[in-house]
This record gives structure tokens, sequence and C-alpha cells, in this order.
């Protein structure tokens, strides 16, 4: 089974302990935007290295514990053409790499690049050196092999038939092997320049390669990720399977086989199928490998290489990476795992130390198997794409966007600086103190912003200071940078904390609604437009389900003799019981999380002075319960102030309003007046209300069962409406007649009379 330890960038999977975490206190979190809470001192806690991977490190390491510390010294060189891609130490001791754009072989004399040799090829892909100083180079994209002799002629060895060598190595018997693309073979080269293929993988590239100390040819392949032991010619066996991963850097450590893996996922621009791409195909993106031509693409023998700008348009690339080992008895080891980037290369020292180049931020990494990893370096550069080793130690780094060699030095830096990418606080803050565990004598410097990257707005650096604790000393701003300089050996960091407090923000009242006095009626609740005022559609929808001839719920009238409440949709009664008391709603944030407090006003709308009603305590919720009996009948609006005074100390407190849309207060029953019409045979009904639509009309004779009553225009939608009620379907003798009406806000008022009627 593999042994998956956790590797840098994937949170998901780190175990290790204590050491540079992010553990914010609040939940907030190293140079993300930190997440809203009340306006109280806050803290920043570092303490893993996950914290650190966007930091830059000058003469300074960090282990996957957290511990910063003192690291490696580099120095940047000059020379070098656009791209610089493959590096080794020569048998001379002196570090060779090779560049495209154009092609050139480049030597470091006294820290000097100088050239070496160069034609017209588009790039020096890869490199390798025989036992007697020879320098073979291989190119992209004619797929040329040039041999370079220790005085610095050079002469085309062989040209094979496939456009891209991505690999070469000299073997036991002194013959040379070749990884092409992209037909997936590897040639045998011999020194007459003679080619022949050793072994067609049939896959599209072959990446790396490799010989055991057995003297067994490996090569590691991009399109299936297989790792292939080749016994002989046409002979292989796969030894493991890597399951669509590209797999690069081959490099034996005794009988145990280092290798990296790379998965570059690419989305496409256009609505297709997302698709897995090797790092290869794109060749990091950051290599201008067509620059020098003017046309989107070039095809040599049929095959493309695409120009980084077309690329970008067209893929949105991320990219995943890890180092594994293939120990003798074909069992894989997972050592380390970088989700944020590819790795370009891979050297292993005397002493089994995994040292890993990837393509993002310039970062090198020293993996030891089993154990813990450090970052050594995060060059300006940006992309770390080779290594060379000299005495067993890390001696260059071949850097690209920009094409830069770098060379780590010997001797030990004497002191070293950390700068920590920048904590965006969310809002504008105060800042207090830095406080960190350590050993030795660092110091802290600061500077504070309001941009997400620094710029000549931001604050100048503050001097260095220490011991812990230290106070910042910066402006309010939004962001906070801060650097850890280490002045000795015996310097080391653990933990660093930082406290801030951000400026208190106004509470947002986002909505404020009235609900009906009428119980089970549209409420706050039911306010989908936010405008302030529930709606009444529902309550429309039952009025006209109640109005005979209309059909209800969308089917045709089946019986034009039914009338009554039997009509209307279910649930609705306009003379069911009403309250006087008006639910008040409310939606509201704040920014900082602070703890609001509510108080509510009303005034009629023609007023200028509110009434509190809620003066003696504050509301902590969403609602409040208005009894309005105590107000006359009128049309009124309603304010609320939302306060953070309790998450804040006085003075500092800080509120927002919003005011409703008009709504009608009315707790007066219509007026309903009958009167006899004897000539006519009919009872005339006049219903008036001040200040709400009539909304219905019953009536019931001797007690029976109400019936509704209409006017003439069949029509309730007027404060004062005239109705008839005829008794020529009564019985002789006396009935006791009464009317009720209810308008619009539940108010139910009704008459009673008492009728003879004669026989005819």
């Amino acid at each position: 089974m593999r042994n998956r330890r956790t590797g840098a960038g994937l949170t998901a999977r780190r175990t290790f302990p204590a050491g540079f975490r992010a553990l914010l206190a609040l939940g907030l979190a190293l140079g993300l935007a930190v997440p809203a809470d009340a306006v109280s001192t806050r803290f920043v806690e570092i303490s893993t290295i996950k914290d650190c991977e966007h930091a830059v490190l000058n003469g300074v390491k960090i282990s996957s514990l957290g511990e910063v510390s003192l690291g490696l010294a580099t120095r940047a060189l000059k020379g070098g053409e656009k791209e610089l891609w493959a590096s080794l130490v020569g048998k001379d001791g002196k570090i060779y790499f090779t560049t495209g754009s154009s092609a050139a072989l480049w030597r470091i004399d006294d820290q000097t690049p100088t050239r070496v040799f160069s034609t017209d090829d588009l790039a020096f892909s890869c490199l390798a050196q025989g036992a007697d100083g020879t320098i073979f180079v291989g190119s992209i994209p004619q797929g040329r092999v040039y041999a370079v002799d220790p005085s610095g002629k050079g002469r085309q060895l062989v040209a094979l038939p496939t456009p891209y060598v991505w690999s070469l190595l000299v073997g036991p018997d002194g013959s040379l092997y070749a990884g092409t693309g992209p037909d997936g073979l590897v040639y045998r080269i011999s020194g007459k320049g003679e080619a022949k293929i050793h072994y067609d993988t049939r896959e599209g590239n072959v990446l790396s390669l490799a010989f055991s100390p057995k003297g067994e040819l490996y090569a590691g392949t991009a399109q299936k990720g297989l790792v292939y032991r080749i016994a002989r010619p046409d002979s292989a066996e796969v030894v493991a399977d890597f399951k669509g991963r590209e797999v690069k850097c081959l490099q034996f450590h005794r009988e145990t086989l280092y290798l990296a893996t790379n998965e570059t996922r690419t989305k496409l621009a256009s609505p297709e199928k997302e698709s897995t791409r090797t790092s290869i195909e794109f060749q990091n993106l950051g290599r201008s490998l067509a620059a020098r031509f003017s046309g989107e693409e070039v095809n040599q023998e049929g095959s493309e290489v695409a120009t980084e700008q077309s690329m970008l348009r067209r893929y949105d690339l991320s990219a995943s990476a890890t180092v594994e080992r293939i120990l003798p008895d074909r069992r894989v080891e997972n050592l380390f795992n970088l989700d944020d980037g590819a790795i370009m290369d891979l050297k292993v020292d005397g002493s089994g130390t995994v040292l890993v180049a990837t393509g993002k931020g310039g970062r090198v990494f020293a993996v030891r198997p089993l154990e813990q990893y450090e970052l050594l370096l995060t060059l300006e550069e940006g992309q770390a794409v080779t290594l060379a080793l000299v005495s067993d130690r890390l001696a260059f780094v071949g850097c690209a966007n920009p094409a830069r060699p770098v060379l780590v030095l010997p001797e030990r830096p004497r002191q070293g600086m950390v700068t920590l990418k920048p904590t965006d606080c969310g809002l504008r803050s105060r800042f207090g103190e830095a406080r960190w565990e350590g050993e030795g004598a660092a110091k802290i410097s600061a500077r504070s912003g309001n941009t997400s990257a620094p710029d000549h707005t931001w604050s100048p650096w503050t001097g260095p200071r220490g011991p812990s604790p230290v106070r910042l000393d910066v402006p309010d701003g939004r962001q906070v940078q801060v650097r850890l300089q280490l002045e000795g050996a015996a310097d080391l960091v653990r933990t660093l904390r930082l406290s801030f407090l951000n400026q208190n923000q106004r509470p947002a009242m986002e909505s404020l609604t009235v609900g009906s006095a009428r119980p089970g009626s549209q409420r706050d609740g039911d306010d989908k437009d936010g405008d302030g005022q529930a709606s009444g559609s529902a309550d429309l929808k039952r009025l006209s389900d109640a109005v005979p001839g209309s059909p209800s719920k969308g089917q045709p009238d089946k019986d034009q003799s039914r009338k009554g409440r039997d009509r209307r949709s279910p649930g609705f009664d306009p003379f069911r019981p009403r309250t006087p008391i008006r639910e008040i709603r409310w939606k509201a944030s704040d920014a900082d999380g602070d703890v609001l407090v509510y108080r509510l006003f009303a005034r009629p709308r023609a007023d200028a002075l509110w009434l509190p009603l809620n003066p003696k305590e504050p509301a902590t919720g969403s609602s409040f319960s208005w009894n309005t009996e105590s107000v006359p009948d009128g049309t009124y609006v309603a304010k609320i102030v939302g306060s953070d005074e309790r998450s804040n100390p006085p003075g500092e407190e800080l509120s927002g309003e919003k005011i409703s849309t008009p709504f009608v207060i009315d707790n007066t029953p219509p007026v309903v007046t009958l009167t006899v019409d004897g000539a006519a045979r009919v009872i005339r009904v006049a219903v008036v209300d001040t200040l709400s639509t009539v909304r219905a009309v019953e009536h019931s004779v001797d007690g029976q069962e109400w019936k509704p009553l209409f006017p003439k225009d069949r029509l309730l939608d007027s404060l004062n409406e005239e109705l008839e009620l005829s008794t020529s379907g009564l019985s002789p003798g006396p009935h006791a007649i009464v009317v009720r009406s209810a308008d619009t806000d539940g108010n139910v008022g009704a008459a009673r009379i008492v009728v003879s009627v004669d026989k005819r």
C-alpha cells in the first residue's frame, strides 16, 4: 500500500505538528480575506509552512514543522537567453546549462556565464556528458543531437526522425540514449552518430531516462504515466503506473529509483470537456518557445509547437505534482505532494535528500524520505526549472520567467529574512503587537496599506526591532505585511502572532415590512420584493374567487347557482376575527459581525414626530409586535434604527436605519345602514368606511346561512358601497335580517332590521 505523506500545498493531507500554522483566532487565515466578526482585538497566528508558501525567502529556510532559520545564500548571474532548460556539472567541475531562443550551451567560469556552443535551433532541451568529457545536447523542434568536445568545438552527431529530444543519457557501454517524442521512441546512438530504435514505448513522449546500478535502463513517459524497465532492445516491462501523470526526472540513489510526476488539468475556453495534458505539451507556458516566430504555431514534420500566447488564450491551467520512490522490491512510496505547481527538476544528494525545483514561485524544496521537508528557496525569477549539485551540495538553480542562472553559495549567510504575504484584515484596521516564539535575536519589520499588492501608497518598512514582543507601529490600513530578520546561526522562529482591531462598520438595515392586521394574511415574511410592504396578490386572488361567476382554481364554473363561502379559495374568510397587532419584521447585517439591537418608531405620514414603539428596551430579534389600538386611524410609516452599541465602547458605536413604505392603520369598522323600500319590496344597504375599501358584504335571514351580497356592478372596490336586498323571496310574516360588511383591514360592521312581508 502506498504511503501517502503530506506535502506542500495540500492542507487536506497535512499531518505535521505545530510550527508556522495559520490558526487565526476567530477563524482568520494569513494572506486571505478574513471573515467578519465582532469588533474586538483579533489575532493572526502563523505556525506552519502552509502559511509561508507565498513568502519570499532571502537567506532563510522554513521546515515543514514551521521553523524559520538561516538557510542558503544565492547569487543571480547575468547572461543566458530567453529560456533556460537544463544543466549538469561537468567532469571539469564546472556548471553547464542550455538555453533557447536561440539554442546555446553555456559554462560558468568564475561566476560568469560563457557561451560555449550555439546553433540556429529553437532550444537545447537536454544534455549529458560522456566519459571523455564530451557534452551531448538535444534540440527541439528539429530533433538534432550535437556533440561538443571539451574545447568547445561542436558538431551535429545525428538528426533523429522525430522533432523532440527530451532526455539524453550516456550508458555503461558508452552509447548515447535519447528519449524522444511525440512517438515515444528511445534511441541508442553510437559515437559515429548511427541511431537505432532501442525501444518503442508507444507513448507520446519519453521524458526521462536513468540507468540502475545494475546497468538496466529505465524510462519515464508522459501520456499514461508509466515507468519502464528496458532489459534489452525491444524488451521491457512496466514497473509502475502513475495513472496518466507525466513521469520525469528519473534518478537512482543506490538501488532506489526517485522520480517526479506532474498532472496538468486544462479547461478549454470553448464549451468542451475538461482534459488532462502534460506540462511538456505546454512546456511551462513561461518559456516562449515560439517567441521568435510571428505565426501562431510552427509545424515540424506534422508536429505543432503552440505559442505561449495562443495557449494562454485557449487553456486555463492548474498543476499538481508528487515525488515518488520505487524501492528494490517494486514497492512505490509517495514522499511529497505539491498542489499548486509542476515539478521541473529533481536531484538526489548522497544522503538521500531529494531536491525539488518547481515551476511556480521559484520554489526549491528539500525532501527527506519518510521524514520532513524544507522550503529552501523562493526565487524572484518565478520558475525554478533545473538543478545542479557540486560535491553533493546544491550549487546551481536555473530559472525561467525571466531566465536567470543562480548560484547557490557554499557559505552560510550571516543573516537572512523572510517576507510574508500581506494579510488582508477585511476592513481598515488598527495594528497592535507582534509576538513570536523561538530562539536567538530575531527582529521584525512591518508596513501597511490599502491595496492587495504593496505599492507606492503603502507606508515604508519600519526599522527591524526586537526582541519579542514588538508594537508594529504602522498606520491604520486594510492590509499589513511583516518580515522577520534573523541575525545569526542560532536564530530560530517557530510561531508569529499579530494583533489588530477592525474599524467599526455601520450596520446595514436591509428591509423593513409591516404585516397585515388580519391573522393568516400576507406578513412581512412574505415580502418577496423586499420593498417594505407585504404583497396583496394572494388576497386579491382569494377575493376574485369570492365573486360569483368567477372560475375557481382555473376551472370553468359548473354550477352558477352556488354562492357564498364555498366558492372562495380554501381559508379565505373576510369576516374572521382580526387583531390590532401589527407584526413588524426586518432584515439587517453588520460587516463586523457585531451584536445589533433595534429601536422602532412610527408616525403618521404627514407628521414629523416619531413615536417610539419600544422605549424601555431595544429589540434583539428580527420582529416586533405592535398593538395599534393606542393610535388613531390613518396612514403611517415605520422606522427602525439598528445599533452596534453592545459590541463597541461608548462613542464608537454606529447605527443604521430604514423607513418602511406607507401603510394604513384602520381599527374602525365600516358603518352599515339599512332602509326598507316597501314599494319596491327591497332593503337598501349603505356601507361607508373612512379608510379602507369595502371588501365583502353578506346577509343572513332569520339567523340562517350567510350569503354574499354585491352591488349592481358586482365590484366591491370603494369606501362607499350601495347595495339592494330583495325580499320577494321571503315568506309572509316578520323576518330578522342582518347585514354585515368587512373592510380590507378586517374590520367588521353590521346592522339589523326586522321586516314584515305581506301576503300577496
